[in-house]
């Protein structure tokens, strides 16, 4: 079965999209941390995979509530009180640590990391460039290559794909 229909993937994620599905088989959940404003959990349904959203923005709660998803209110940082499915094969993180700073990145992955099966897939991405930048009360940290390899293995994930072509995202398809 074709997993995915390439127009609907934003080219720069592409590969990295079709990495992170080969990891999940259509029986298993896929968890999306931070559903963003976009339509990625109809996407995942489309093709025939469960979709749990955990999510804090009561709008998107009450949007994907309604579409008959099941959402569970939470945050990155507070994932490892949720109660999740059993059932995970893959979780979708996006760009949900792109506002978060690297110890809570860092955190939020060690948490991610017990409860990823042992043959699923993690799926990241993270702004990419040097430093940080603070705005609003809200933190920016952007990684580059190196730097992102090194906190993903510190955490002991196995790098599967690691893409830093896109000028401002860096994606990341890991495992456990």
């Amino acid at each position: 079965m074709e997993l995915l229909e390439t127009s609907d993937i934003p080219p720069e994620a592409l590969r990295s999209v079709q990495s992170f599905l080969s990891f999940v088989n259509t029986d298993q959940t896929i968890l999306v941390i931070g559903s963003g404003v976009g339509t990625l959990p109809e996407k995942f349904r489309k093709r025939g995979f469960d979709v749990v959203i955990v999510e804090e923005n009561r709008e998107r709660i009450e949007k994907w509530r309604g579409e008959g998803y099941q959402v569970i209110e939470g945050t990155p940082a507070n994932l490892g009180t949720l109660k999740l499915p059993k059932d995970i094969g893959g979780i979708w993180a996006g760009s949900a640590f792109e506002h978060s700073s690297e110890a809570d990145l860092e955190h939020s992955l060690e948490v991610l990391h017990l409860i990823l099966p042992n043959k699923g897939a993690l799926f990241l991405s993270v702004p990419k460039g040097a430093g940080e930048v603070r705005e609003g009360g809200q933190v920016t940290r952007f990684y580059s290559e190196q730097e992102i390899r090194k906190v993903l293995e510190d955490r002991h994930f196995s790098i599967v794909l690691l893409d830093a072509e896109a000028p401002s995202i860096i994606t990341a398809v890991v495992s456990r």
